[in-house]
């Protein structure tokens, strides 16, 4: 079991969801001070303030400790999150970092931080222990660069991590459910993400997700366009997903979202059971 690495410009203190925030007095931080359009609310968020000097500094000393927490943990590894509109994924992208130092403006110095990122992770647990997920498509979290951007910023990144030789590059292909319409339009940049980069990965594991059903994963595996496929959705809503797969069972049961993060205020633990835990089971011929 990985346990996922992630921090983001997403808190929104000025619409209500950080309460904490707001009585610290504190001012939210991003790589440059522009709020997010907030997925499925159809606004932008709160207001920010641009991290001024070196923005790595204070963030890779709580990715150390992160990831030496995840460790003692019991862990068995970590997976640095460089998708959904996260930190990594904001620095990587033109639109949302605007830095005018060393870690903005050239596709070379919006990789830096993201590769800084991974190499204070490796350092606690070795490559070996260490995989990624990135989502060039964007979308989410107001997330999207122009293609040609995008495939300059991301060609020249995922050869840069390759080098480091982690256990695994998971890369997200374009869905529709992380695309919201918001302000009128979609914000992601299609494009075949296992087309475009898979060449680029020769020392990692090459994983990828977003809408395969089992069928086609299966497909790119046995062609070698990817080594393995993982499923979030699938697997929430479908407790022995797995055997469905392997007995040919339908896996059309859908994820009732609202509970998912943790949605549970004034709900009793039972509550909190429904659409998390009480999935139905496929059945199976011959079983007790």
């Amino acid at each position: 079991m990985f346990c996922t690495d992630l921090a983001s410009r997403k808190s929104q203190p000025s619409i209500g969801d950080a309460p904490e925030q707001i009585a610290s007095g504190q001012p939210v931080y991003a790589p440059s001070a522009i709020p997010a359009r907030i997925c499925f609310a159809d606004r932008r968020g709160g207001k920010f303030r641009f991290l001024h000097g070196v923005p790595g500094y204070v963030t890779l000393l709580f990715t150390n400790k992160a990831a030496i927490n995840a460790k003692e943990a019991g862990f068995d590894g970590i997976e640095v999150h460089g998708a959904g509109g996260y930190l990594i994924h904001q620095l990587l992208d033109s639109g949302l970092n605007i830095c005018t130092d060393s870690w903005g403006g050239s596709f070379e110095n919006r990789s830096q931080f993201g590769l800084e990122v991974l190499r204070v992770v490796i350092d606690v647990w070795g490559a070996d222990r260490v995989g990624i997920k990135l989502d060039p498509t964007g979308g989410y979290n107001d997330m999207g660069m122009p293609l040609e951007e995008t495939l300059e910023t991301y060609n020249y990144f995922i050869t840069q991590v390759d080098q480091l030789g982690l256990a695994y590059i998971a890369i997200q292909r374009y869905s529709e459910f992380n695309d919201p319409i918001i302000e009128g339009k979609r914000r992601a940049v299609q494009h075949d993400v296992v087309a475009a980069y898979s060449h680029l990965i020769k020392k990692s594991t090459f994983l990828s997700n977003g809408n395969f059903t089992p069928e086609e994963a299966a497909q790119y595996v046995s062609e070698g366009k990817i080594s393995g496929v993982f499923w979030g959705q699938l697997w929430i809503s479908h407790p022995d997903f797995a055997k469905r797969i392997r007995y040919g069972k339908p896996v059309d049961t859908p994820v009732d979202m609202q509970p998912v993060y943790g949605n549970t205020d004034g709900m009793t633990l039972n509550d909190q059971r429904v659409g998390y835990t009480d999935y139905p089971f496929a059945e199976y011929p011959n079983e007790a």
